[in-house]
């Protein structure tokens, strides 16, 4: 059995300053910056996780012994896909986005990946730049624990755009799925008529968001330029 949708998070941003090069480090003290800023789950909501998920020390799905407590040995499962919800394509500075991106595959690498072979991942990319989402692609796509890219369902466009050809055919190239997952913040709407004043009304409306995203991909001729593409839809109502 395959559980195809397990959130690993980040305990805190300070998790990623190894992996992050000495000038990043004095940005993020000097800006403020505590992340990308794409609240998918709300603490407060119930749909932000299962009961007994969260541990002392930080958010649910920070903790890789009580991740594989739940989901090996409570579930049941044989294979967990990780679905990091680090939605680097919220990051306005590309060259930020680019290397949180890094620093967070490589941080799923280390702590996730190499620690547990029932455990595979997602690639996190900025997606706002498909050029630098390719070469992260690139760049971690054949580590034998990745097995697709995440993509947010909220995009600056749709994904069948031609701008996005990039990222599948990296992902193609490399023989992994695009998911395209609940979620994002590219700063625009999440509905055809403005902003939204609850949480439940974006949390449905995300439905719309994938249809859109599934008749883009259609029409506008992905899998005819891109025939071996896999595309998985994650949470999608």
């Amino acid at each position: 059995m395959i559980d195809t949708d397990v959130h690993n998070e980040l305990p805190n941003l300070k998790a990623l300053l190894p992996y992050l090069a000495e000038h990043w480090h004095v940005y993020l003290a000097e800006s403020a910056f505590v992340g990308p800023g794409a609240n998918d789950y709300p603490g407060a909501t119930a749909v932000r996780a299962k009961d007994g998920t969260k541990p002392d020390n930080g958010p649910a799905g920070s903790d890789i012994d009580l991740l594989t407590r739940h989901v090996f040995d409570d579930d049941g499962a044989d294979i967990a896909i990780l679905t990091c919800g680090f939605r680097a394509g919220s990051v306005h500075n590309h060259d930020l986005a680019a290397d949180l991106s890094k620093a967070v595959n490589d941080w799923q690498i280390e702590h996730w990946l190499d620690k547990d072979s029932r455990l595979r991942g997602s690639i996190v990319v900025p997606n706002q730049n498909a050029a630098r989402a390719a070469a992260e692609i690139e760049r971690v796509g054949d580590h034998p624990g990745f097995v697709q890219v995440m993509l947010p369902v909220r995009g600056d466009a749709p994904y069948g755009n031609l701008r996005y050809d990039p990222i599948f055919e990296a992902a193609t190239r490399k023989g992994l799925a695009i998911a395209i997952h609940f979620g994002g913040a590219p700063g625009l709407p999440p509905t055809p008529a403005g902003w939204p004043s609850t949480y439940v009304e974006e949390y449905v409306d995300q439905a719309a968001i994938f249809q859109s995203q599934v008749m883009s991909l259609i029409m506008e001729g992905v899998f005819d330029r891109f025939p071996e593409t896999r595309v998985a839809l994650v949470e999608s109502g």
